[in-house]
């Protein structure tokens, strides 16, 4: 609705399944934590707009997942060791979380648009596989199943299939989102010319 205004939502790298412990062997993340953050960031999302909406009309959410929202168990030797959950159940357990996200949004904004990146510790690491052999890409696949089954009508899902960045339009059109994981570039915009360059050219394709 012209004159009102988008709220945008970034979420990365939630890793459901990993385990960290501190130099005393305390855990400080595993996935019921990982789980209590989405839901913490969905209860701020909803009272920012609750706050703000004193000041201003906002009419539409992106959530914007940025990928390795599980991490896997066999991105490196040894990782089924420093995990808690084999992939199955990391992506059940993704689903889950990120699903109530997504309802209980839903409820807040008239529209949500969902723009989901795969990441790297997504993928299917075996010769021969295409890009669309990555774990992140079958649980937002799930995710959007839940959501339409559900008969909820006013979230649209958009996810990137076989690149590694996705563009998306805000506000009509007026401006131009871009969501990437980053594992392709891990230069900053400009800490070299040959960056600010790289930059400069996906910006204009």
């Amino acid at each position: 609705t012209p004159g009102n205004e988008d709220i945008v939502l970034h979420l990365t790298d939630l890793h459901i399944g990993d385990v960290v412990e501190d130099q005393y062997g305390n855990v400080i993340y595993d996935t019921k934590i990982a789980k209590e953050v989405v839901d913490y960031v969905t209860i701020k999302t909803a009272q920012l707009k609750s706050f703000m909406g004193n000041m201003s009309d906002f009419d539409t959410l992106h959530i914007l997942w940025g990928g390795d929202m599980i991490t896997n168990e066999n991105i490196y030797d040894g990782q089924a060791f420093d995990i808690e959950r084999m992939l199955a159940d990391q992506m059940s357990s993704a689903v889950e979380c990120l699903t109530r996200q997504v309802k209980t949004l839903s409820e807040h904004f008239d529209v949500i648009n969902v723009v989901a990146q795969p990441g790297n510790h997504g993928k299917t690491r075996a010769s021969g596989v295409s890009k669309q052999a990555n774990m992140d890409l079958v649980t937002y696949r799930w995710i959007d199943d839940r959501i339409r089954e559900s008969g909820i009508n006013n979230v649209n899902f958009t996810t990137s299939e076989a690149t590694w960045y996705r563009t998306f339009p805000l506000r009509g059109g007026k401006w131009t989102g871009f969501l990437t994981h980053g594992q392709d570039s891990h230069q900053h915009v400009d800490s070299t010319a040959a960056s600010q360059g790289r930059w400069r050219g996906w910006l204009n394709e």
